[in-house]
């Protein structure tokens, strides 16, 4: 009988052979060397906690500002109105509504984002227009597929008319009248004009006479059919301007919103918000559409405007399609060096309250602001100013501000325009959008009459997280304190977004029981703001815990590094999750956030335990934020030498048995099928396992043969090991060989001891079950398996396994039937 003995570098492997007079088998044992398995997620969060926003991503790269018509109405207040004027449904298509040089109301569209025109606008109706005002289906709440734009438009005439334009095959049936001559007042330029949808799908539009709301009759009107048909239109209850308290000042701005079906009001309700010029007052009523009538009288907002019959019609509206919030901007002192500013209001929960201005006066003693237009960001919630200021009020430039965290706080002064200080009037930004924020606005200047001009206030397609930052993203350093990049720094690594990429943490290794600074940075590649707040959102270091860390760990405090500057009031909780996970959230009263292409740094500190696996490749990132999750490759980290895990066959004195063997008992020929018998495991030849912080997580040893298509072998005929048919008797259709035969294996009737270890237990050690060996079923067999309760230092042995193997009818006998076998400890 030989001896097998190979050495490689991971596998140490044991011939062991059994043997009779009849057959004789032959087991070889694997013992493999294997680490502990444990997982390493990083997360850190670095920074400062509880900066407002006081800065924004730069303007360089932001492109230039584009001529859409260079001929459009020279008449401003025909453009300057409350309503929105542009369009955007999706990051490429949007357009442009305006009354052109001829009176007509067009339209623009451009495919590329904002960034090309027609240059001349196509037709919807011709006629001589004085005023216009548009409404996306998207821009109701609820509404996800809706592809229309809806117009409203008055003349000279006082007709007040609709036309409705499908973004889906750009066409459009217009000129349907709403109110006839003399119904809406006297109507002119200097009137304003509004259109909106309400969440139950009715249409609604409004004016306002500028001279006389009260008489002889103001109407809003609603449609709740095809719109296309005039008698479809009816009065929205009785004129809101019914001559009561405030409703008798001349010259209103106006602006129609959808309410939400919330506690306080009913799907359909409608918001109706005007800026008095004559009392300087912004008021509201609201429109109850199942009692089909407005409330009894205009109710302030908290903080007015005087507003300016030059630069009217400052005010503008959006709601929130998400959370159902509407905000309106207005200017105060439009127009006026040294007060004018912009102001802000949100109403929720049935009250309206102040924002913060995103543009107070106190800014600077000097600048005019002329005119502003809000819009949202329907992916984040983040809201956005388009304002005019300059030195006067015919030269100045258009400026956008934004909030990432609902108004309290405000980046101002981001240039739109071409920064040459002209006449800049009429500004809109669409009211939501997914995609893109773009601005429009005109300029008066006098060798040019009125140029309309636009430009991308945020390309904001969806956030997108990413841990591929371009660097070395993720590190440890030997540090005891929450300082982005201090101490010394241990490894480094660059992750992936394929969690199934393994990356190394080069160069140096972890020790046991040493406190460090784990740091990551976390990319925002998308074109919306991602914002971190509350438990629901976190970053996770995966496998930290009995993983590279050790069985153990101390977790430390946590940071954020806020690499764009524009984090809010924020704290950082680090705590473990799931067990051995460590968790990074958010529990400040403002955001953490990650600007479109930016970056955001998380650290924590963490203690490492006195079992540091020699090696661990588990451990990653996840990032869940804004309901957005990304998962890194796994990290490999490197800890102090040492740790095994062996299996081999020793004697009384564990020491190596050079020529292990399993004795099976005799058997003669037969004409019948016949079972021999042996003991796998005896005290000269024990099976032993030996776990020297190798498996901190527990282990398993099993048996299989060196091959599936392995058989008996002899220098005569064979038989098989692995083919169940006939009970193992006869041959079936398994792979390799045309002979019967089968091995059982049970070694819950074998010894399980503690081997040299005086302070281990055989505890949460569990030997395996009677199992056959079965061809592409069962092809390894489970003799022991440890638990992580199971002890990480020690070692046990195994005596006394049954093994049984049926002899087919009619086996020529012979004393050399041989089977090559394996034994395997791998660690859990």
């Amino acid at each position: 009988m030989r001896i097998i003995f190979k050495k490689t570098a991971a596998v140490l492997i044991i011939a062991l052979m059994f043997f009779s007079d009849f057959p004789a088998g032959v087991f070889e044992d694997m013992a493999e060397k294997i680490r502990d398995r444990n997982v390493v997620d990083f997360l850190w969060q670095a920074g400062r906690n509880g900066s407002v926003v006081d800065s924004f991503r730069p303007d360089a790269a932001r492109a230039a500002e584009v001529a859409i018509d260079t001929t459009v109405n020279t008449t401003i207040l025909r453009h300057q109105k409350s309503s929105k004027q542009n369009v955007c449904v999706s990051d490429t298509v949007c357009y442009a509504f305006y009354i052109d040089s001829d009176s007509d109301v067009v339209y623009q569209k451009s495919t590329d984002g904002g960034a090309s025109w027609g240059g001349t606008g196509t037709d919807i109706s011709v006629g001589t227009w004085v005023a216009l005002a548009v409404w996306y289906d998207r821009w109701t709440p609820g509404d996800t597929t809706g592809t229309l734009v809806h117009l409203v438009y008055f003349s000279t005439a006082d007709d007040l008319t609709y036309a409705v334009f499908n973004t889906s095959g750009d066409t459009f049936t217009a000129n349907v009248v709403i109110a006839s001559t003399g119904a809406q007042g006297a109507l002119a330029a200097a009137n304003d004009v509004a259109i909106s949808k309400g969440t139950d799908g009715d249409l609604y539009a409004a004016t306002v006479d500028a001279t006389a709301p009260t008489s002889p009759a103001s109407f809003t009107h609603k449609c709740a059919g095809t719109c296309t048909t005039a008698s479809n239109w009816v009065s929205a209850g009785s004129n809101p301007w019914d001559g009561v308290g405030d409703d008798t000042d001349d010259n209103h701005a106006i602006t129609l919103l959808p309410l939400p079906d919330d506690a306080t009001h009913d799907a359909g309700d409608m918001m109706l918000v005007s800026l008095d010029i004559a009392d300087g007052t912004v008021e509201y009523k609201v429109y109850d559409d199942s009692a089909n009538s407005w409330s009894t009288d205009f109710t302030n907002l908290p903080v007015g405007a005087t507003d300016s019959t030059t630069y009217t019609h400052t005010l503008s509206g959006a709601v929130d399609i998400v959370s159902g919030n509407l905000y309106v901007a207005y200017i105060h002192n439009a127009g006026t060096a040294n007060t004018s500013e912009v102001l802000a209001a949100k109403y929720t929960g049935g009250a309206w309250s102040s924002l913060t201005d995103p543009w107070p006066d106190t800014t600077d003693g000097t600048s005019i602001v002329t005119d502003a237009s809000i819009g949202i960001d329907s992916n984040s919630g983040d809201l956005y100013v388009v304002y005019s200021r300059g030195a006067s009020a015919t030269a100045n430039d258009v400026y956008y501000a934004v909030s990432i965290d609902d108004g309290a706080t405000w980046s101002i002064d981001n240039l739109l325009s071409s920064g040459t200080d002209r006449n800049h009037r009429a500004i809109s930004i669409n009211s939501s959008s997914a995609d893109r924020l773009f601005g429009t606005y005109h300029d008066l200047t006098a060798t040019t009459g009125n140029d309309l001009y636009g430009n991308t206030v945020a390309d904001i397609s969806v956030q997108d997280l990413t841990w591929v930052t371009g660097a070395a993203d993720f590190e440890i350093w030997t540090s005891s304190v929450l300082t982005w990049d201090t101490g010394t720094l241990l490894c480094s690594g660059t992750l992936t977004d394929t969690n199934t990429d393994t990356i190394s943490c080069s160069s140096g290794s972890v020790a046991n029981s040493t406190q460090y600074r784990v740091q990551v940075v976390l990319k925002n590649s998308g074109g919306s703001t991602s914002k971190m707040k509350g438990s629901s959102e976190y970053v996770d270091n995966v496998a930290v815990k009995a993983g590279w860390a050790g069985t153990n760990p101390t977790l430390g405090t946590c940071g954020f590094n806020d690499l764009g500057s524009d984090d809010g009031s924020t704290t950082c909780s680090a705590a473990w999750n799931a067990t051995n996970d460590v968790r990074i959230t958010n529990t400040g009263t403002g955001n953490v956030a990650i600007q479109a292409a930016g970056n955001q740094g998380f650290m924590y500190l963490i203690t490492t335990d006195s079992d540091v696996p020699s090696s661990d490749a588990t451990s990653y990132m996840n990032a869940s934020i804004d309901s957005i999750s990304e998962d890194s490759s796994k990290i490999t980290i490197s800890g102090p030498a040492g740790g095994t895990l062996t299996t081999d066959i020793v004697d009384a004195s564990y020491v190596t048995v050079g020529s292990p063997t399993v004795a099976m008992n005799t058997a003669t020929f037969n004409f019948t099928c016949q079972t021999v018998t042996g003991s796998f495991g005896t005290a000269s030849q024990q099976i032993y396992i030996n776990n020297n912080n190798g498996a901190n997580n527990g282990w398993t040893l099993t048996v299989a043969a060196q091959a599936t298509t392995n058989i008996w072998d002899s220098a005569g005929t064979d038989y098989d090991f692995n083919d169940p048919t006939g009970s193992g008797c006869t041959d079936g259709g398994d792979a390799g060989d045309s002979v019967g035969g089968q091995m059982t294996v049970d070694p819950s009737v074998a010894t399980l001891a503690v081997g040299q270890c005086g302070s281990c237990t055989t505890a949460n050690v569990s030997k395996g079950s009677s199992a056959a060996f079965n061809e592409g079923t069962t092809d390894t067999i489970t003799l022991l398996s440890a638990t992580a309760a199971s002890d990480d230092v020690g070692d046990w042995k195994l005596t006394g396994v049954s093994i049984s193997q049926k002899i087919p009818a009619e086996q020529p006998a012979a004393s050399d039937y041989d089977i090559n076998m394996v034994l395997t400890v791998t660690a859990n």
